[in-house]
């Protein structure tokens, strides 16, 4: 590869590894909101494989300084907090599903809209609970 490309010309292929690939080249951290932002564009796979390189070529490249300093200078930190949120989701569906079997979409949909107060108070509260109306009420 020449290294001479600028990560506006990698970008232009248009994959999950164009656009990773695109953070390391010569424009790449000027470009980086522009970068991420078609990342979140992505499909969830590729979105989360892509998002979690950057995080590591931002350790391995001494780009996440502005993290432990609390800045956000990289737009990462709304992904994490977004993944953890997701995650948190992703489990409380899981227990759900363990304890009563397949969920009915009104659920899903709950889950979805809650807020991680909301999410971290059902998933405490589902390990006792008979019944997921009492957890989860219907609107």
């Amino acid at each position: 590869m020449d290294i001479r490309v600028t990560a506006k010309e990698i970008a232009e292929g248009g994959t999950a590894a164009d656009l990773v690939l695109a953070t390391l080249a010569r424009g790449g951290r000027k470009n980086l909101k522009v970068l991420l932002e078609r990342i979140y564009a992505l499909p969830e796979g590729a979105r989360n494989r892509a998002l979690a390189q950057i995080a590591l070529l931002a350790g391995l490249r001494r780009m996440s300084e502005g993290f432990k300093n609390g800045n956000e200078p990289y737009g990462l930190r709304d992904y994490f907090e977004a993944a953890r949120a997701e995650g948190a989701r992703a489990s409380l569906r899981a227990v759900l599903e363990a304890r009563f079997g397949a969920l009915p979409e009104w659920v899903h949909e709950r889950i979805e809209q809650a807020s991680s107060d909301e999410v971290n108070q059902w998933t405490r509260k589902s390990v006792c609970v008979r019944s997921l109306d009492r957890l989860i009420r219907p609107r």
